[in-house]
Protein backbone atom coordinates (compact mmCIF):
# COMPACT_ATOMS: atom_id res chain seq x y z
CA UNK A 1 0.00 0.00 0.00
CA UNK A 2 2.76 2.44 0.97
CA UNK A 3 4.77 1.58 -2.16
CA UNK A 4 1.70 2.07 -4.38
CA UNK A 5 0.98 5.54 -2.93
CA UNK A 6 4.68 6.41 -3.22
CA UNK A 7 4.67 5.62 -6.94
CA UNK A 8 1.45 7.58 -7.41
CA UNK A 9 2.68 10.69 -5.59
CA UNK A 10 6.40 10.37 -6.42
CA UNK A 11 7.21 10.61 -2.70
CA UNK A 12 9.58 8.11 -1.10
CA UNK A 13 7.98 5.39 1.08
CA UNK A 14 10.12 6.51 4.04
CA UNK A 15 8.58 9.96 4.07
CA UNK A 16 5.04 8.67 3.50
CA UNK A 17 5.42 6.19 6.34
CA UNK A 18 6.69 8.91 8.66
CA UNK A 19 3.83 11.26 7.77
CA UNK A 20 1.23 8.51 8.16
CA UNK A 21 2.62 7.60 11.57
CA UNK A 22 2.51 11.21 12.77
CA UNK A 23 -1.07 11.71 11.60
CA UNK A 24 -2.20 8.52 13.34
CA UNK A 25 -0.17 9.24 16.45
CA UNK A 26 -1.44 12.74 17.30
CA UNK A 27 -5.12 12.04 18.22
CA UNK A 28 -4.24 8.92 20.21
CA UNK A 29 -1.45 10.77 22.05
CA UNK A 30 -4.00 13.44 23.00
CA UNK A 31 -6.38 10.79 24.37
CA UNK A 32 -3.57 9.16 26.37
CA UNK A 33 -2.50 12.49 27.85
CA UNK A 34 -6.13 13.20 28.75
CA UNK A 35 -6.41 9.85 30.55
CA UNK A 36 -3.19 10.49 32.46
CA UNK A 37 -3.65 14.16 33.37
CA UNK A 38 -7.21 13.70 34.63
CA UNK A 39 -6.47 10.34 36.28
CA UNK A 40 -9.25 8.55 34.42
CA UNK A 41 -9.00 4.93 35.47
CA UNK A 42 -6.18 2.84 36.96
CA UNK A 43 -2.73 2.62 35.30
CA UNK A 44 -3.63 -0.74 33.71
CA UNK A 45 -6.17 1.08 31.50
CA UNK A 46 -3.42 3.37 30.17
CA UNK A 47 -1.07 0.42 29.61
CA UNK A 48 -3.71 -1.51 27.66
CA UNK A 49 -4.55 1.60 25.64
CA UNK A 50 -0.88 2.02 24.68
CA UNK A 51 -0.54 -1.65 23.74
CA UNK A 52 -3.71 -1.71 21.61
CA UNK A 53 -2.80 1.45 19.70
CA UNK A 54 0.80 0.32 19.18
CA UNK A 55 -0.16 -3.15 17.94
CA UNK A 56 -2.75 -1.64 15.58
CA UNK A 57 -0.06 0.65 14.13
CA UNK A 58 2.50 -2.15 13.79
CA UNK A 59 0.10 -4.64 12.22
CA UNK A 60 -1.30 -2.12 9.75
CA UNK A 61 2.11 -0.81 8.67
CA UNK A 62 4.31 -3.92 8.91
CA UNK A 63 1.79 -6.81 8.88
CA UNK A 64 3.10 -10.11 10.32
CA UNK A 65 6.68 -8.79 10.43
CA UNK A 66 5.82 -7.08 13.73
CA UNK A 67 6.25 -10.49 15.40
CA UNK A 68 10.00 -9.94 14.95
CA UNK A 69 9.81 -7.15 17.52
CA UNK A 70 7.30 -8.88 19.79
CA UNK A 71 9.49 -12.00 20.01
CA UNK A 72 12.42 -9.87 21.21
CA UNK A 73 10.24 -8.31 23.92
CA UNK A 74 8.94 -11.68 25.17
CA UNK A 75 12.37 -13.34 25.32
CA UNK A 76 13.96 -10.32 27.03
CA UNK A 77 11.21 -10.27 29.66
CA UNK A 78 11.64 -13.98 30.39
CA UNK A 79 15.42 -13.61 30.71
CA UNK A 80 15.07 -10.72 33.16
CA UNK A 81 12.50 -12.61 35.26
CA UNK A 82 14.26 -15.98 35.30
CA UNK A 83 17.97 -15.01 35.49
CA UNK A 84 17.81 -14.08 39.17
CA UNK A 85 21.51 -14.14 40.05
CA UNK A 86 22.94 -13.19 36.67
CA UNK A 87 24.03 -9.92 35.09
CA UNK A 88 20.76 -9.41 33.23
CA UNK A 89 21.97 -6.10 31.82
CA UNK A 90 24.82 -7.74 29.92
CA UNK A 91 22.79 -10.82 28.95
CA UNK A 92 19.87 -8.85 27.49
CA UNK A 93 22.21 -6.38 25.77
CA UNK A 94 24.20 -9.12 24.02
CA UNK A 95 21.10 -11.11 23.08
CA UNK A 96 19.19 -8.11 21.72
CA UNK A 97 22.15 -6.79 19.72
CA UNK A 98 22.83 -10.21 18.17
CA UNK A 99 19.12 -10.60 17.43
CA UNK A 100 18.96 -7.15 15.85
CA UNK A 101 22.18 -7.76 13.92
CA UNK A 102 20.82 -10.94 12.35
CA UNK A 103 17.69 -9.22 11.04
CA UNK A 104 19.61 -6.15 9.92
CA UNK A 105 22.04 -8.37 8.01
CA UNK A 106 19.16 -10.23 6.37
CA UNK A 107 17.45 -6.98 5.44
CA UNK A 108 20.57 -5.67 3.72
CA UNK A 109 20.72 -8.67 1.39
CA UNK A 110 17.05 -9.53 0.91
CA UNK A 111 15.20 -6.20 0.79
CA UNK A 112 14.68 -4.81 -2.68
CA UNK A 113 12.30 -2.02 -1.68
CA UNK A 114 13.15 1.66 -1.54
CA UNK A 115 11.53 1.86 1.89
CA UNK A 116 14.23 1.70 4.56
CA UNK A 117 11.97 2.49 7.53
CA UNK A 118 11.10 -1.14 8.18
CA UNK A 119 10.23 -3.20 11.23
CA UNK A 120 13.98 -3.37 11.92
CA UNK A 121 13.81 0.37 12.64
CA UNK A 122 11.22 -0.30 15.35
CA UNK A 123 13.27 -3.21 16.68
CA UNK A 124 16.32 -0.95 17.10
CA UNK A 125 14.31 1.32 19.39
CA UNK A 126 12.88 -1.64 21.29
CA UNK A 127 16.44 -2.89 21.86
CA UNK A 128 17.13 0.37 23.70
CA UNK A 129 14.08 -0.08 25.92
CA UNK A 130 14.65 -3.71 26.86
CA UNK A 131 18.26 -2.93 27.76
CA UNK A 132 17.19 0.17 29.74
CA UNK A 133 14.83 -2.01 31.77
CA UNK A 134 17.40 -4.80 32.18
CA UNK A 135 19.94 -2.37 33.62
CA UNK A 136 17.22 -0.82 35.80
CA UNK A 137 16.61 -4.25 37.35
CA UNK A 138 20.36 -4.89 37.65
CA UNK A 139 20.72 -1.60 39.52
CA UNK A 140 17.92 -2.60 41.90
CA UNK A 141 19.59 -5.96 42.55
CA UNK A 142 22.97 -4.32 43.16
CA UNK A 143 21.40 -2.06 45.79
CA UNK A 144 20.14 -5.12 47.67
CA UNK A 145 23.74 -6.20 48.30
CA UNK A 146 24.01 -3.34 50.79
CA UNK A 147 21.32 -4.95 53.00
CA UNK A 148 21.44 -7.91 55.32
CA UNK A 149 19.39 -10.90 54.19
CA UNK A 150 16.58 -10.21 56.67
CA UNK A 151 16.44 -6.52 55.68
CA UNK A 152 16.30 -6.88 51.91
CA UNK A 153 13.20 -5.31 50.36
CA UNK A 154 11.51 -7.11 47.48
CA UNK A 155 12.26 -5.92 43.97
CA UNK A 156 9.12 -4.83 42.16
CA UNK A 157 9.27 -6.27 38.67
CA UNK A 158 7.08 -4.89 35.93
CA UNK A 159 4.22 -7.12 34.91
CA UNK A 160 4.32 -8.29 31.30
CA UNK A 161 1.56 -5.79 30.45
CA UNK A 162 3.61 -2.93 31.93
CA UNK A 163 6.78 -4.11 30.18
CA UNK A 164 5.02 -4.48 26.82
CA UNK A 165 3.46 -1.04 27.20
CA UNK A 166 6.87 0.49 27.95
CA UNK A 167 8.54 -1.20 24.96
CA UNK A 168 5.72 -0.29 22.55
CA UNK A 169 4.95 3.23 23.78
CA UNK A 170 3.34 4.51 20.57
CA UNK A 171 4.27 8.25 20.64
CA UNK A 172 7.93 7.21 20.28
CA UNK A 173 7.39 3.80 18.67
CA UNK A 174 8.79 4.50 15.22
CA UNK A 175 11.27 7.35 15.63
CA UNK A 176 12.12 7.55 19.34
CA UNK A 177 13.53 8.82 21.57
CA UNK A 178 13.46 6.11 24.21
CA UNK A 179 12.78 7.04 27.82
CA UNK A 180 13.88 5.57 31.12
CA UNK A 181 11.54 2.93 32.59
CA UNK A 182 11.21 4.69 35.94
CA UNK A 183 10.20 7.95 34.23
CA UNK A 184 7.69 6.11 32.07
CA UNK A 185 6.06 4.53 35.10
CA UNK A 186 5.88 7.89 36.86
CA UNK A 187 4.10 9.37 33.84
CA UNK A 188 1.60 6.52 33.41
CA UNK A 189 0.83 6.31 37.13
CA UNK A 190 0.12 10.04 37.34
CA UNK A 191 3.00 10.77 39.72
CA UNK A 192 4.43 13.29 37.26
CA UNK A 193 1.11 15.17 37.15
CA UNK A 194 0.72 15.24 40.94
CA UNK A 195 4.29 16.55 41.31
CA UNK A 196 3.60 19.22 38.67
CA UNK A 197 0.45 20.33 40.50
CA UNK A 198 2.33 20.48 43.80
CA UNK A 199 5.10 22.62 42.29
CA UNK A 200 3.02 24.93 40.07
CA UNK A 201 -0.41 24.90 41.66
CA UNK A 202 -2.16 23.63 38.53
CA UNK A 203 -2.03 20.68 36.17
CA UNK A 204 -0.09 20.65 32.88
CA UNK A 205 -1.90 21.54 29.66
CA UNK A 206 -3.07 18.44 27.78
CA UNK A 207 -3.18 20.25 24.45
CA UNK A 208 0.21 21.94 24.84
CA UNK A 209 1.96 18.76 25.98
CA UNK A 210 0.53 16.91 22.97
CA UNK A 211 1.23 19.61 20.39
CA UNK A 212 4.86 20.20 21.43
CA UNK A 213 6.12 16.66 20.66
CA UNK A 214 3.99 16.63 17.50
CA UNK A 215 5.68 19.74 16.10
CA UNK A 216 9.09 18.46 17.23
CA UNK A 217 8.40 15.33 15.18
CA UNK A 218 7.32 17.45 12.21
CA UNK A 219 10.56 19.43 12.50
CA UNK A 220 12.61 16.21 12.67
CA UNK A 221 10.79 14.85 9.63
CA UNK A 222 11.43 18.08 7.70
CA UNK A 223 15.13 17.92 8.61
CA UNK A 224 15.24 14.29 7.45
CA UNK A 225 13.65 15.22 4.12
CA UNK A 226 16.12 18.07 3.54
CA UNK A 227 19.22 16.09 4.53
CA UNK A 228 18.08 13.00 2.62
CA UNK A 229 17.75 15.12 -0.54
CA UNK A 230 21.48 15.97 -0.45
CA UNK A 231 22.77 12.76 1.15
CA UNK A 232 20.34 9.83 0.78
CA UNK A 233 20.34 7.61 3.86
CA UNK A 234 20.38 4.59 1.59
CA UNK A 235 24.18 5.04 1.51
CA UNK A 236 24.27 4.28 5.23
CA UNK A 237 22.51 0.96 4.70
CA UNK A 238 24.22 -0.50 1.63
Amino acid sequence: MISWIAELTNISPDKLLALLYLLINYPFAYILNYLIYFDLGPPIIKHLFVICVSLAILVNIFSWLCFQTLFLIVISYLVIKLAKNKDVGAIVTVFSLVYLGIFHFLRMFTSRESNHLTITTVTMLVVQRVTFYAYYIKEQRDKLKEYEDFEKPAIKYASFIEFLSYCLFFPVLLFGPSCDYAHYQQAISGLFVSTYIRDYGKGPSVRLNTIQPFFMSIFSLAAYVVVDFYFPFVYLVF
